[in-house]
């Protein structure tokens, strides 16, 4: 792999639509490496290989992420389906309802996993407060069909923008 340059990961708010998501969500985990630790991992593996097939078009088999509970911080890893899945749950798996719903996703351009992976998910992790509240007041006018098209989005962006400068 040629150079890599770390940089300041991108976020933006993202259409998902309504699906369910079939997977291992792990309280005590705390990234993917922690599931490629586990002795059962190959077998995770290739049930969500096994997955493929069924797999959303928009939320893919071998999909992760963070989630919260309690509180507590974990790591989940699987498969979106479609919203009227009905097949089979793998053993220690577990299938959860998605709202459709505007997402708040972060995005780093091409790096050396192996070898950045930690300190991208840390740069992740260590956004500022101003680019979360940004995407979460221009996400709640998105959810709320306030923004009816791209031109009231780029100038409510703007104003939220200013919002929350004036706020800190």
């Amino acid at each position: 792999m040629g150079e890599t340059i770390l940089t300041t990961p991108q976020t933006w708010i993202e259409y998902i639509p309504a699906h369910r998501f079939v997977g291992l969500y792990d309280i005590h985990a705390k990234g993917y490496v922690d599931f490629e630790k586990r002795e059962d991992f190959d077998r995770i593996e290739g049930i969500l290989e096994s997955m493929v097939p069924v797999q959303h078009p928009v939320v893919w088999a071998h999909h992760a992420g963070w989630f919260y509970n309690a509180g507590k911080k974990g790591y989940f890893y699987g498969s979106g389906v479609a919203e009227d899945y009905a097949g089979v749950i793998p053993e220690g798996f577990e299938v959860r309802d998605v709202p459709a719903s505007y997402y708040l996703v972060f995005g780093h351009p091409k790096y050396d996993y192996m070898k950045d992976n930690g300190e991208v998910m840390k740069r992740v992790e260590e956004l500022t407060q101003e680019q979360y509240n940004l995407a979460i007041c221009t996400s709640e006018k998105l959810k709320n069909g306030l923004l009816s098209n791209i031109n009231d989005f780029i100038e409510y962006t703007l104003r939220c923008k200013e919002m929350v400068a004036e706020s800190e």
